[in-house]
């Protein structure tokens, strides 16, 4: 049976739902990306809440110049509305993604069927950029919600020519610039490319470029006056040094003409893989059928201005990193493609596509088999952790998962709708991004292992003086948003000299690999003080954590076979200690 198209809204609904589903447990960190940054805006605004300076952000009392004033207001209001909290920061990015959300239904309903829109939220969701960071506090939720609107604003004014909508448009790129600079401009650059593409100057005339030009200097002038007649050189130096000179090709060293054509050329291979790689697995369909959305566009029909359209905004949002971003590669900027690669990706998995030959052909087959494959993979993996990881029957529970899996397999290869299969795909992926109490409960995330360190910590530690350190194996991006003051790392002997009073957390893996950190360990463990600097030192909290490498053997596979739970979290997961030392 077709999926219903009865109730235009319900399809919206239910993508609502699944991305709720997917940013349950705020209070968790998972699959989250960059959560240094994510520690940054939570302290900054934190700091910035306690001193009532709501213009100027500071990171442990020291000025903070990195990026416009506008997301750090939505964390403030957030933290006023719900308190201080994780949750709560956290909770912005939520917002602006149900927001995406809806204005990607939008967009996709101006051209297409009620069955793409649908398709186009489920697989905007379960693009690992999107769904990383839509429970994230960092900005690049917030600023994709406004090129977003930015590009519905575009697609309005395209189709009915009201200056209301391009007016829209430069507000959304005022209000993305105060977010995040720059890159809020890619609405307007996809104007550009899309009156180029179909010669349509009188569209670029009417758009009203001084009116919208005075309406985004409106938006942006005031704080940057601000912040330039409270800081003077130090802020323009900031903006001119690591907001321009860094993101572009540096002038003063070599010839520029070939280093600029070498940097292109470096970048768009770079970035093609980031796309290949964090629209999984929606950009095969992409990269493979733009060939065809070319020649589809290219035909007289209702779907050539929304094809048109939305190829202008992926192509704005790519071809500005591959030219203009040179000396930095940032990959969460690419989720700004998310919504046009959305989109044409669902056009491209529910077209008949109609005509003769051996590449249609094979399209239309590689369709339904690629996203089976996929989920195939993906459910066995799944399978394999929540066999292995429960507490229940394992032979029990394995056979219920390859029951469920066969079912639907079977049911899925029957159906002639070929919406069904990246269905399947989709609300897979989304049940497993929505078990984050699953994964930390289990130590599956490295986040979770952390998390429970630092609060070993926090609740032992009564004095603010002493030293908390790392070792080297460990990530401080991943660890630092934990507490309220610098983390130091380094090998034991150093973090140990530095300070009386110290808690380290340190990993098997590092013991094991680093003699010297191994053998202090072991003095610990005994007590041979004279092997030790001075200090009295206890080996407080003992846990799980993902192992840093995965050393996969017979002895693993046999124990998959038994269904021996303890040997194949061996080979899983290592130990994490945390050492006091007084």
């Amino acid at each position: 049976m077709p999926l219903s198209k009865a109730v235009p809204c319900a399809g919206l609904a239910v993508v609502f739902l699944c991305l709720l589903a997917q940013a349950s447990h705020l209070h968790l960190t998972g699959f989250e990306h960059r959560s240094n940054d994510e520690f940054l805006y939570f302290k900054s605004t934190k700091e910035m809440l306690h001193s009532g300076n709501y213009l100027s952000p500071t990171f442990f009392g020291e000025d903070r110049f990195e990026k416009p004033i506008l997301f750090y207001w939505f964390i403030l209001l957030s933290f006023k509305t719900f308190g201080v909290s994780w949750v709560a920061a956290r909770a912005v990015s939520v917002g602006f993604a149900l927001l995406s959300v809806w204005l990607t239904w939008l967009i996709s309903r101006q051209f297409f069927s009620e069955r793409i829109s649908f398709l186009s939220g489920i697989l905007l969701i379960t693009m690992p950029l999107f769904f990383a960071h839509t429970r994230t506090a960092v900005p690049d939720m917030a600023l994709n919600f406004f090129i977003v609107l930015g590009f519905y604003a575009l697609t309005k004014f395209v189709r009915t020519g009201r200056r209301r909508f391009s007016l829209i448009l430069f507000v959304a790129c005022g209000l993305g610039f105060m977010i995040k600079g720059f890159p809020a401009l890619i609405p307007l650059l996809a104007l550009g490319i899309y009156a180029v593409w179909c010669r349509d100057f009188q569209l670029w005339k009417k758009a009203g470029w001084i009116e919208g030009f005075f309406i985004m200097a409106l938006i942006i002038a005031p704080w940057f006056l601000y912040m330039i007649d409270h800081h003077g050189k130090a802020f323009l130096d900031h903006v001119m040094t690591n907001e321009v000179e860094h993101r572009v090709i540096n002038l003063d060293t070599g010839n520029l003409l070939p280093r600029a054509a070498g940097f292109v050329v470096h970048n768009f291979f770079y970035y093609l893989g980031i796309l290949w790689n964090n629209l999984a697995p929606w950009s095969l369909f992409l990269i493979v059928g733009l060939p065809y959305l070319w020649w589809k566009q290219s035909k007289e029909s209702e779907e050539r201005v929304g094809l048109r359209l939305l190829m202008s905004c992926l192509f704005a949002v790519f071809f500005l990193f591959v030219f203009i971003a040179m000396e930095q590669y940032n990959v969460q900027y690419l989720m700004l493609l998310t919504t046009p690669a959305a989109i044409l990706s669902s056009y491209i998995l529910l077209l008949p596509l109609e005509g003769e030959g051996n590449a249609l052909e094979l399209l239309r087959v590689s369709r339904k088999f690629i996203c089976l494959f996929v989920f195939s993979v993906g459910f066995l993996l799944f399978g394999f952790f929540i066999t292995f990881f429960t507490q229940w029957n394992q032979f029990l529970i394995g056979l219920a998962v390859l029951g469920l899996y066969v079912a639907a397999l079977v049911s899925v290869t029957r159906s002639r709708d070929v919406i069904w299969p990246p269905l399947l795909l989709g609300f897979l992926i989304i049940f497993v991004t929505s078990q984050m109490s699953f994964f930390a409960k289990n130590r599956l995330s490295v986040f979770a292992s952390l998390e429970s360190a630092a609060h070993v910590i926090n609740s032992d530690k009564k004095d603010d003086e002493a030293l908390i350190g790392i070792g080297g194996s460990i990530d401080p991006k991943k660890i630092w948003m934990f507490f309220d003051q610098r983390i130091e790392q380094g090998r034991l002997q150093r973090l140990f000299s530095e300070s009386p009073k110290a808690y380290v957390a340190v990993t098997a893996y590092q013991l094991k690999t680093e003699k010297e950190d191994g053998d202090i360990f072991k003095a610990i463990e005994e007590g041979n003080s004279a092997a030790l600097p001075a200090g009295n030192y206890e080996i407080i909290w003992k846990d799980k954590i993902m192992a840093k490498k995965l050393a996969l053997d017979a002895g693993f596979f046999q124990a998959l076979l038994k269904f021996d739970r303890a040997t194949v979290e061996k080979y899983i997961l290592e130990d994490i200690y945390i050492i006091k030392k007084t």
